[in-house]
């Protein structure tokens, strides 16, 4: 019984074609070949890492921040309105930023896009003296 069962299940999987894994996200990646660097320390704020253009999205691939050496607050990620005062709309979480910390993530291709316009800001907290930098695209 077990030599039948065998058999039919070995001529069953041989007159099925190959299965391929469904393809998840989008059909083309996109890679980052632009950095930014904050000029200075950030402020405690909102500050813009990245220009919006109109008609145009900027898609990130990571991001590092280090904070200072004697001094704690906060970061987050955001992409919002030209000049980052409004419509935030967060990539990251808040990140506590304890003293002589950093905080990396990179990819070689975008994890996220924003979107069409919109600037990529850091949002710091606390008595801060962070910087940060981003690899990024824009198209």
């Amino acid at each position: 019984m077990n030599k039948k069962l065998l058999l039919a299940t070995a001529a069953f999987l041989s007159m099925s074609g190959s299965v391929h894994a469904q393809t998840i996200g989008p059909p083309n990646a996109v890679l980052c070949n632009r950095v930014t660097v904050s000029a200075a320390n950030l402020a405690a704020g909102t500050s813009t890492l990245v220009a919006g253009v109109a008609g145009q999205q900027i898609a990130v691939c990571g991001f590092v921040a280090a904070s200072g050496v004697s001094t704690a607050g906060s970061i987050q990620l955001t992409f919002s309105a030209v000049g980052c005062t409004t419509n935030a709309n967060p990539i990251t979480p808040v990140m506590g930023m304890p003293a002589n910390t950093t905080i990396s993530e990179q990819s070689p291709y975008a994890m996220v896009m924003g979107p069409v316009g919109l600037s990529l800001c850091a949002v710091a907290a606390g008595t801060t003296t962070m910087q940060t930098s981003a690899s990024w695209s824009q198209f």
